[in-house]
């Protein structure tokens, strides 16, 4: 079993690691949902001349969440330091 540091990061073994390492499954799942409302949003903005403003808006809420969900579930894992109370990342 492996070790954790006091920040929650595991200890290392000489090889560094990278985000989303040892995590393809959740990588391909978050990939297909992008792609899936993007596709989404690309088909409501087709819509858009003879459906109104609705699904203009829709489109373009879809795209946001299409851009914002990486930056939620797939956070940088390469700092080894917790950010609190203004201390500095280091980056490794």
């Amino acid at each position: 079993m492996s070790q954790t540091q006091a920040s929650g990061a595991p200890e290392r073994n000489g090889t560094p690691q990278y985000s989303g390492t040892k995590e393809l499954g959740s990588n391909i799942a978050l990939f297909v949902l992008c792609f899936v409302l993007l596709l989404g949003c690309l088909y409501t903005l087709g819509m858009y001349p003879e459906g109104g403003w609705g699904w203009w808006t829709v489109a373009v809420l879809l795209y946001g969440v299409t851009f914002i969900i990486p930056l939620w579930f797939l956070p940088s894992k390469t700092n080894e330091k917790a950010r609190t109370s203004g201390t500095e990342l280091s980056l490794k």
